[in-house]
């Protein structure tokens, strides 16, 4: 039996993944019992983690860093602290990649690319059977993916997670952040007046959430460990890691199309650093 997390609806067929009521990603009823009757170092219910989520609040410990006058994201509970933005929305679903991985939900084998004027490599995913996600964020999303279709690449798991065509397909992804974020308890909607004039609508990506910064900050310790091994694997497997940003890279672009306005993206800016070969 699944359940829906947020409103508690539940549904007997393991083959539904999402809420027909408010969208969200089903869960397995014990894994929702064992999360519930977990403690945390407070005594309190412990709050679900992930490393999307781990990047996502402590978005400066992972990114590089980048001058407040150019445009970036503003970190989580740091003010004046910016991160560069195409390194952001391209890392994420990244290290969720990642994580599944160092969770033994999965592996990566590189192959090529097939069709007409394709020859860079991609990874093929192959799903561990046995293979559980308890943890939330984009990990989970991918997962209920990845779980339902056999030797699919990281490439397409993230194009069908993009949606629909979009000038701006970080968008997508910062709204199901969004949405894990407010649904765990991690904060609520910002609904404060924001400027009528705006340049560019992805310059502060999350402004529409604000966070309890207390309740993130219990996570530190956690966040530390994730990014002690995000950078280990960065620094032993630089193709694995590579072939990861290409793919995502390759997915969002998919998504993009041919707009007029493609420029609009971070991730028109992150394959433009690809092609300069600064990534």
């Amino acid at each position: 039996m699944r359940i829906c997390p947020l409103c508690k609806r539940k549904y007997q067929s393991v083959e539904i993944g999402f809420c027909a009521e408010d969208g969200q990603p089903l869960i397995e009823k014990a894994n929702q019992i064992a999360q519930s009757q977990q403690p945390d170092i407070a005594g309190q219910t412990a709050i679900p983690f992930s490393a999307s989520l781990a990047m996502t609040f402590f978005a400066h410990r992972f990114i590089e860093n980048v001058p407040p006058e150019n445009y970036g994201v503003l970190s989580f509970c740091q003010p004046n602290v910016k991160v560069t933005a195409w390194q952001l929305v391209t890392e994420l679903p990244m290290i969720a990649f990642w994580y599944l991985r160092e969770n033994n939900c999965l592996r990566f084998t590189p192959t090529v690319k097939t069709g007409f004027f394709k020859n860079s490599p991609t990874l093929v995913i192959e799903a561990n059977p046995a293979g559980q996600v308890s943890f939330p964020g984009l990990e989970y999303d991918f997962w209920e993916i990845i779980k339902r279709s056999p030797g699919i690449t990281v490439e397409t798991v993230f194009t069908q997670f993009l949606g629909g065509r979009n000038f701006e397909p970080e968008d997508n992804l910062v709204k199901r952040l969004i949405d894990w974020m407010i649904q765990l308890g991690y904060g609520q909607p910002d609904t404060s007046p924001k400027p009528f004039f705006r340049m560019s609508s992805s310059v502060q990506m999350f402004e529409k959430f604000a966070p309890d910064c207390r309740r993130i900050a219990a996570h530190e310790q956690a966040a530390q460990i994730i990014h002690q091994r995000w950078m280990k694997f960065r620094a032993e497997e630089p193709d694995v890691f590579y072939y990861l940003f290409d793919d995502v890279v390759d997915a969002a672009l998919n998504r993009i199309g041919n707009n007029k306005r493609h420029f609009a993206s971070h991730y028109w800016k992150a394959d433009s650093m690809r092609r300069s070969g600064k990534p």
